[in-house]
């Protein structure tokens, strides 16, 4: 894995876990000169649909080769991509994005949003630090997009939860995640911003 300062960590990628990592995403922050940054201005630049059918996109008017957040500059500061050899063989790719023109870190490498099924659970994965900003402001051109997604996402996973076996109905843990589930479903179900 690869740190801001371009340090390898060779014995650890958060692929493994999460599907996928700062390795192959990247970053803009601008330029530096004598200390002070400058140049910070991102590009638009916002993921394209590779996996229109997929239920995560369900409700969204997004198909194939469609992109949704370039207007908010929703890829940028930090976003994580797909590790070949790394990444489980179980990870569909849903959205991506070539990262090109002038990243700080990641120049050519390809942002990734993504979703695992490891076994009986799922894990999605926006792999952009600005997913909360978009969703956080409702008069975002891609607001409608990312909100709805992120509404998918919950919904599976409260079913998902509901489902479950491994967490048991009076577990502190399970009644506090079932409890913060419903919160953001009922937020994101009003356009309520957080």
């Amino acid at each position: 894995s690869i740190t801001k300062e371009n340090e390898a960590w060779p014995d650890s990628n958060e692929a493994r876990l999460a599907g996928v990592s700062y390795s192959e995403g990247g970053g803009w922050w601008g330029l530096r000169r004598d200390g002070e940054w400058y140049a910070r201005e991102r590009p638009a630049l916002g993921y394209t649909v590779f996996a229109p059918d997929h239920w995560v996109f369900s409700g969204v008017d997004l198909g194939t080769d469609r992109t949704f957040g370039a207007p908010e500059r929703l890829l940028g500061y930090e976003c994580d991509g797909v590790v070949i050899g790394i990444s489980p063989a179980n990870l569909t790719v849903l959205a991506h994005a070539k990262l090109a023109g002038g990243w700080n870190n990641g120049e050519g490498h390809v942002a990734s949003m993504v979703i695992l099924r490891p076994g009986r659970d799922r894990l999605f994965n926006a792999a952009t630090t600005d997913w909360a900003r978009i969703l956080s402001t409702p008069a975002a051109e891609s607001y409608p997009a990312v909100s709805r997604i992120t509404l998918n996402v919950v919904t599976e996973l409260s079913r998902q939860l509901s489902r479950s076996d491994t967490l048991r109905e009076e577990s502190p843990v399970a009644k506090t995640f079932r409890g913060e589930l419903t919160r953001v479903r009922d937020l994101l179900r009003g356009h309520t911003p957080f």
